[in-house]
């Protein structure tokens, strides 16, 4: 069995038989109600999520489908688990065929964690998914084990907190069914959890500076390898390259073959660096490290490093 600890920063749905009622009450009181999440999102907007108990359990995890014709509401469900008296298995037993659809959902909820720190947002400006009954103003959106997990969170009013209504399993072939129906899909810049008691800064997760950082690293790795290791190159590929009758030297640096070299050459340099990248990247956000340093190596790669060596040679061919 697992334990509140072993959830944070779970990297998979746990099966059925690794969780219990039990924990998911102890998680969500002992763990996510005890912090303020503060988003500040790429488009500027902020927002701040609470948990406020429990209780809201009974309609997030779609337990309230399972006890549906039946007299149970949300504070009666958490004096059974506390009882002992609502397990997973009295939840099979009371509606087999609504376990079985809402069971991904229950298992997912034990992922809430990780979908918090590495979610992305999917925004519906009308508060409403279209097409559908769900009222929420973003979904938090987190692919595990081949699933998207969807956090619905809404609010009363503007500038106030905002507060979990729904949680959403997607899979096969309708993995992406929200992500086509939301307004914008919007990173995460900055995330910073508080104690809700204190108020005090529990951590801090500075995503976009960490892009910022990443690119400004890779920039000056090309940078350093243009002007020491590619000058050489250069020097050597125009020393062979062909003079026409006209005294000019053949520009044929456009050919392809020729440029995936370099950027291969170039790509070889920066492994070697890729590990000192990651180690500084973490410090601002240890979640997305691998994803922002693949995504601006291939950015640099593709855009800056090809422009830097088309200008080098050209200003070295005149």
């Amino acid at each position: 069995m697992l334990t509140v600890k072993d959830l944070i920063d779970i990297n998979y749905i746990p099966q059925e038989e690794e969780v219990s009622l039990e924990l998911l009450k102890e998680f969500y009181e002992d763990y996510l109600c005890k912090n303020i999440y503060i988003y500040t999102l790429m488009d500027g907007s902020e927002i701040k999520l609470i948990f406020r108990d429990s209780t809201e359990i009974f309609h997030i995890s779609g337990i309230d489908h399972i006890y549906s014709g039946n007299p149970m509401d949300a504070g009666s469900l958490i004096k059974g688990i506390e009882s002992k008296d609502i397990t997973m298995d009295s939840l099979q037993r009371t509606n087999p065929a609504a376990y079985k659809d809402y069971i991904d959902r229950i298992r997912g909820m034990f992922c809430l964690d990780t979908i918090l720190k590495k979610c992305e947002y999917l925004w519906f400006p009308k508060g409403k998914i279209n097409d559908s009954k769900i009222n929420v103003r973003y979904l938090l959106i987190k692919g595990i084990d081949g699933k998207n997990l969807h956090l619905g969170i809404d609010t009363y009013k503007e500038n106030r907190p905002y507060f979990a209504r729904t949680f959403l399993v997607t899979e096969g072939s309708n993995t992406e069914k929200f992500i086509g129906k939301a307004d914008e899909k919007l990173r995460v810049a900055k995330l910073i959890v508080k104690d809700k008691c204190t108020d005090d800064t529990l951590y801090t997760i500075d995503r976009k500076t960490a892009i910022d950082q990443a690119d400004k690293f890779f920039e000056e790795i090309v940078d350093r390898w243009i002007e020491g290791e590619f000058r050489d190159i250069i020097y050597d590929y125009l020393k062979n390259c062909h003079i026409n009758p006209s005294g000019e030297r053949v520009k044929d640096f456009t050919n392809s073959k020729i440029r995936k070299e370099w950027i291969s050459m170039l790509r070889k340099h920066i492994d070697g660096e890729l590990e000192i990248i990651r180690d500084n990247i973490s410090k601002l956000d240890p979640y997305w490290t691998n994803k922002i340093v693949a995504e601006s190596e291939r950015k640099i790669l593709k855009v800056y490093a090809e422009n830097k060596i088309d200008n080098y040679f050209y200003i070295e061919n005149k």
